[in-house]
């Protein structure tokens, strides 16, 4: 990487750092401008949280196409909870064209990194053969690993595979 580019980079994060001290005091119309300009330069932070801006209607008029065009822009570049939004969005068919395959490619990518809802989603797509085929084991496999990141409903949802399992013996 050069030096243009580092400073680039460094500037992105800078401009991300000035806006979050402003979006946590909820001043949105102070932030936007400074995530605006970090994302321009590539911030995957701020292009993720200009996608939370337009979905929630955060100091802009509520807009779901930009705020996946955010999401996505910021998952390209590896952030695990855009990621996460993308799956979804793709899940739902909200915004784009529904696409279990691509919704389980960014389910997978954010659950490698330890996203739990992601985990729990890829649990889901096993037990009712969600684009991939039904497969207990494998959901089981997922919910565990839902529950042990801390997951809001995993336990629930190992529970309902674990009763399926249990049926189908």
């Amino acid at each position: 990487m050069g030096l243009f580019d580092r400073r680039k980079m460094q500037r992105g994060e800078d401009l991300y750092a000035r806006g979050w001290v402003l979006y946590e005091k909820k001043d949105y119309a102070g932030a936007l401008p400074l995530f605006q300009e970090g994302a321009k330069l590539g911030n995957a932070s701020a292009q993720n949280d200009l996608g939370v801006m337009h979905e929630r209607g955060f100091g802009v008029d509520a807009n779901d196409r930009l705020a996946f065009q955010w999401y996505l822009a910021a998952a390209e570049q590896g952030h695990p909870t855009s990621k996460f939004k993308v799956a979804i969005a793709y899940t739902n068919g909200k915004c784009v064209m529904q696409d279990l395959e691509k919704a389980f490619k960014w389910f997978s990518e954010a659950a490698a990194e330890g996203n739990a809802n992601s985990m729990s989603n890829l649990a889901n797509f096993y037990l009712y053969g969600y684009y991939v085929g039904k497969d207990l084991k494998k959901a089981e496999e997922w919910a565990l690993r839902a529950v042990e990141a801390g997951g809001a409903k995993a336990k629930e949802l190992l529970d309902e595979i674990r009763s399926e399992m249990t049926r189908l013996r």
